[in-house]
């Protein structure tokens, strides 16, 4: 997929292990491939949208895994089964090694950061699921203040389901796109805890000049 590079930055402190270091990195990569195979499916669509000839050379077999992955299913191309979208060896088979997030520098101090570069638009968006489904403290405060707790809840399956769309319209479609929110918003569910414990302080996107 074509795209600037961006670094995803996790200001960190306290003392890891080994595991919480490795988890991290596991989480990060899995839905950042996620990510990047929603977004090279949504692209296919529509690109098929637009011209449906398109269909007939990928039935011939003239285009790339990625896209024959994404038209197996009987119902819709992009409806695949839940298991197929979560089943992490297989997405990292599909991401060409080029695409794959990779880790760019590590300072272990107190405070220190891991730096991980990766396609700009799907870092960016990572990073932003991550920040608004798990909000700092002090932001988790702002919140707290402005909105009720039903209300909360409410944003976290807006946010896990923005994450996870393609906006395909059938009933199929929106019940996959809720599996994949929940299914988002645990496998987070480990950055969350270390965001809790105080040992990732800040989750920062940078694009090339630009903080975000």
């Amino acid at each position: 997929m074509d795209g600037d590079e961006s670094v995803l930055t996790l200001e960190i402190d306290g003392r890891w292990t080994a595991t919480e270091f490795g988890l991290t990195c596991r989480v990060l990569s899995e839905l950042y491939n996620f990510r990047l195979m929603r977004t090279a499916a949504a692209r296919w669509l529509d690109s098929l949208a637009r011209d449906e000839r398109r269909r007939d050379h990928a039935y011939e077999g003239r285009i790339p895994e990625v896209v024959r992955f994404l038209l197996r299913s009987r119902e819709h191309p992009a409806v695949l089964r839940t298991d197929e979208w979560t089943d992490a060896a297989y997405l990292h088979r599909l991401v060409s090694p080029s695409e794959l997030l990779r880790v760019k520098r590590v300072t272990y101090e107190s405070p220190g950061v891991i730096d991980f570069l990766g396609i700009g638009a799907i870092v960016g968006h990572v990073k932003d699921f991550i920040v608004e489904l798990f909000p700092s403290n002090r932001r988790k405060r702002e919140l707290e203040n402005e909105t009720r707790e039903l209300e909360n809840a409410e944003r976290r399956v807006r946010i896990a389901r923005d994450f996870v769309a393609l906006r395909v319209e059938g009933a199929a479609a929106d019940l996959q796109e809720r599996q994949l929110a929940a299914w988002a918003t645990e496998r987070a569910e480990p950055i969350q805890k270390l965001i809790e414990q105080g040992k990732i302080k800040e989750i920062r996107h940078i694009d090339g000049t630009r903080e975000r």
